[in-house]
């Protein structure tokens, strides 16, 4: 069958580290046929779903837009992502005016492996990765067998070995939106980023994370965790979408590994970074991959069921509050086991700074086993001018009562 008439495939690459198990099986449920009435031939990009896009963009994936012909080359492109020592140096994402001024990516010593790619939704991509010596990377380069490189119809990877310590600077040259990623095999990890409050009952008190995404409006009190050699500089900065710094923020150190400060939440999405000099005096960076935003309406559970009865209908209890201008919000809840009868209301109208109550109910089937954990998902979406979204989590076990 000619290329034209075939579909377009696409791979959504997340930078976590994953089991190759699990790896495979990820890979099969981000491979998927779009209309093939859409089709697209030799060196074209192929159409993609939206919901991919999504993903990639919120979990620091990076969409792959693949003919048919290159899924085989995709396993080396995954492999590179699902190492357990696998860490982000940079994520942007953006058009031609996003990328104008290039991107720099400090490589520390301890990074073993650098991999940097660009994937595009248009024909007519490119981009170039120098090394810190001023030398342009090329796979093809005489007694230098380090670089891999993979080329594609609408992207280019290319990894290296035992790379050069130092800022390497990659530009990139979209024709339309790119996403650009720099991962290394490096111990130096920034492990986690969680906004968190306090919380726990009395003598356990503490900061647990929190369900959904931060609101604006307030302060916010952030805590990462990182895993490091000794370095001699710090610091934790935000960065855009775009892959540049938005500014930094003051945390202070729980311990050797933790770090945690309350700040002002900035108005677009961001990611968290810690950068600065490690015990040589060379420059590092790490990411993490989650995106936050801050949302202009909060979801919280208000109810202390549980326990669900089998054969029972229950109603769980949520509050909704909005922080922006008065605005419409739907209400959507979900469970894996398909518990949720209804959602009462399943639209709301809530004025600025106010508080409303819906209920959702769920029954488990009488043959459902003793147990079985459920995670009741509600989800609140506003129609206004600044769309938002957020979400909570409650946790069920099934049991007789």
């Amino acid at each position: 069958m000619p290329l034209c008439a075939v579909a377009a495939l696409v791979i959504s690459v997340h930078v976590v580290a994953w089991p190759v198990g699990l790896l495979a099986e990820t890979l099969n449920m981000t491979v998927t046929q779009v209309n093939s009435s859409r089709s697209f031939g030799p060196g074209a990009c192929g159409p993609v779903d939206a919901t991919y896009i999504k993903i990639a963009n919120e979990t620091g994936g990076q969409p792959f837009f693949l003919s048919p012909s290159e899924v085989a080359q995709s396993a080396r492109i995954m492999l590179e992502s699902s190492r357990s020592d696998d860490a982000l140096i940079l994520w942007a994402s953006g058009t031609a005016a996003d990328a104008g001024r290039g991107f720099d990516i400090p490589v520390d010593p301890s990074i073993k492996r650098l991999t940097v790619s660009a994937t595009f939704d248009s024909k007519g991509g490119g981009f170039a990765v120098v090394s810190p010596d001023g030398t342009p990377v090329q796979s093809n380069m005489p007694g230098d067998n380090r670089v891999e490189e993979t080329m594609l119809n609408c992207g280019r990877v290319i990894s290296i070995d035992a790379p050069q310590a130092g800022v390497w600077r990659a530009t990139v040259l979209p024709s339309g939106r790119f996403w650009f990623v720099a991962r290394g095999r490096s111990d130096l990890a920034l492990l986690s980023a969680d906004f968190v409050r306090p919380g726990g009952r009395p003598g356990h008190e503490g900061l647990f994370k929190i369900q959904g995404q931060p609101v604006a409006g307030r302060q916010a009190v952030l805590r990462v965790r990182v895993s490091e050699p000794d370095v001699q500089t710090r610091e934790f900065v935000l960065f855009s979408t775009q892959g540049r710094p938005i500014r930094g923020v003051a945390l202070t150190a729980v311990d050797d590994e933790e770090f945690s400060g309350a700040f002002q939440l900035p108005f677009e999405p961001f990611r968290v970074a810690i950068k600065g000099l490690d015990a040589g005096g060379v420059p590092y960076q790490r990411l993490f991959s989650g995106l936050f935003h801050a949302e202009l309406v909060e979801v919280r559970p208000m109810s202390d069921i549980q326990t669900l009865a089998p054969g029972e209908e229950t109603a769980v209890t949520f509050g909704v509050r909005n922080v922006g201008p008065r605005a419409r919000f739907r209400l959507v809840a979900a469970d894996p086991h398909r518990f949720v009868i209804r959602v009462e209301p399943e639209v709301v109208e809530i004025a600025e700074g106010a508080e409303l109550s819906v209920s959702v109910w769920l029954r488990a089937p009488m043959s459902t086993t003793e147990g079985t954990a459920v995670d009741l998902t509600i989800t609140a979406t506003s129609d206004g001018t600044r769309a938002s979204t957020n979400s909570a989590v409650q946790h069920f076990t099934v049991a007789k009562r």
